[in-house]
């Protein structure tokens, strides 16, 4: 996310963007409630909703499940009790090695396939495939 100062900021952020700007500002967690506040006051942001707080709150889960679908790296994350920090402060930022536990299991499916491949392959050649696959499909833990 860019900057914004108040030399800079032409047009409003969105919701999300202007809660990120502000944790990231206060170093801490803030209440959707504070956030739609103070964003309102410093006019980070622009609604004709009656209940502004509410999108801002809609706005963040919203975020976080898009970016969970999407298989996208979190950049908030929901304390409860309506706090919302951003993940690299309450974790810190993570490094390129870490993965998600779904990425470590289908690398280590892939290469116990890739294991399995290779020694049932060394002794046959294709000349009894079916009992090469179906013995590669129980190495793979199917019945």
């Amino acid at each position: 996310m860019a900057k914004v100062t108040p030399e800079t900021q032409k047009k409003a952020l969105s919701f999300a963007d202007a809660a990120e700007f502000l944790i990231r500002r206060v170093q801490k967690p803030l209440s959707y409630k504070a956030l739609t506040r103070i964003a309102l006051d410093e006019k980070l942001i622009e609604t004709q909703s009656e209940t502004p707080a509410i999108t801002m709150h809609v706005a963040l889960r919203s975020d976080m499940k898009r970016r969970e679908q999407r298989g996208e790296p979190q950049r908030f994350i929901f304390l409860g009790d309506g706090q919302f920090s951003l993940v690299e402060l309450v974790a810190g930022t993570p490094s390129q090695k870490t993965k998600s536990a779904l990425d470590q299991v289908r690398e280590s499916r892939l290469a116990a396939a890739q294991d399995v491949y290779k020694r049932l392959t060394a002794r046959n050649r294709g000349e009894n495939f079916e009992l090469m696959v179906s013995d590669l499909l129980v190495a793979l833990g199917w019945k």
